[in-house]
């Protein structure tokens, strides 16, 4: 997988500020789209994103350590979102073990 194209990395890794780095990393995660599941479903689809984003980084890393840098921040952004539907997950499992005590 050659993406983004070296090219565009070399323009990210020779302009390096702050800005440049934050248009980037926003038009990659926007890229994503949304997403929807199921109410069992937890965090998969982030944890499938954060590893996709890891595997960029290590592909990147060695030539252009500032791009590989962005996507490592995003695959911990979307960890960080596959704990929080986890939590969720667990509140919805603690509302049904509740409503099905209430059932008996």
């Amino acid at each position: 997988m050659n993406w983004p194209p070296d090219e565009i990395c070399a323009i990210i890794q020779e302009i390096n500020t702050d800005s440049i780095k934050r248009n980037f990393s926003s038009a990659v995660f926007n890229k994503r789209s949304f997403s929807s599941r199921g109410p069992f479903e937890g965090g998969n689809i982030e944890r499938g994103h954060a590893e996709h984003f890891k595997k960029l980084a290590n592909n990147k890393k060695k030539k252009f350590p500032v791009v590989a840098k962005i996507f490592d921040q995003l695959a911990l952004g979307y960890l960080a979102d596959a704990k929080e539907w986890m939590k969720v997950q667990n509140e919805i499992n603690w509302i049904i073990k509740i409503y099905q005590r209430k059932g008996k």
